[in-house]
């Protein structure tokens, strides 16, 4: 993930994710920025609700890695209420 200052052209990539508790997960930008325009760091937290809206995003510009995705869950959703169902 990238984080970019709007209408500045500094970009920084960063791979640490950090959970948080159960259904959120952190990501943290260290020293964001370049010279004097550096401040402190970032971090963005984001939930389970989140990354459905960036699939669903996705899925929607035809990647198909989303689709995929997407229709796995929609398969394992009816398996678990097929299972459910036959007990």
């Amino acid at each position: 993930m990238k984080m970019r200052r709007i209408g500045d052209s500094h970009t920084q990539s960063e791979s640490r994710y950090n959970p948080i508790g159960k259904d959120a997960v952190e990501l943290t930008f260290l020293s964001f920025g370049a010279g004097q325009q550096r401040s402190s760091g970032f971090d963005l937290e984001f939930g389970w609700t989140d990354v459905e809206a960036l699939l669903s995003a996705f899925a929607s510009q035809g990647h198909s890695e989303a689709i995929r995705i997407k229709n796995a869950r929609v398969l394992a959703t009816a398996v678990e209420a097929l299972v459910q169902n036959s007990n």
